[in-house]
């Protein structure tokens, strides 16, 4: 539930696109603080969340700029997290990692099969 005046997920997907995720226990005790410290001059939302894949936790930190989030894998390694493999409902903390197909590979899976064409088939006439 949602309280008056705080960010709503679909807001913080829209204005801090740029999502990593790292282990929960890397995000423990020191590993919070330096984290926070590093991201001080950074685009992060002040709110994140966590979320649950095979048997293990993972924080989620948000940033508006993708050069931000890169700055922050480079330092802390972790990985780019898609919104949209976030489970619905009451599974909202569940990452649905494994069953979808990230959406950059997605796109180049389907506009390799767009652009191309059966041997011996001219492809100027599928456009």
């Amino acid at each position: 539930m949602r309280r008056k005046g705080e960010l709503s997920a679909a807001s913080i997907d829209h204005d801090w696109p740029h999502q990593v995720v790292l282990p929960a226990r890397l995000c423990e005790r020191d590993g919070y603080n330096e984290k926070y410290e590093f991201c001080r001059d950074l685009a992060l939302c002040s709110r994140g969340h966590a979320l649950y894949h095979d048997t293990q936790w993972f924080h989620v930190y948000c940033f508006k700029e993708q050069v931000d989030a890169q700055k922050f894998m480079e330092r802390f390694g972790g990985e780019k997290f898609d919104p949209a493999e976030r489970g619905r409902g009451a599974n909202w903390a569940t990452w649905k990692k494994a069953t979808r197909m990230p959406r950059t590979l997605f796109r180049q899976v389907f506009d390799g099969v767009k652009n191309s064409s059966p041997p011996g088939d001219d492809p100027s006439r599928l456009a």
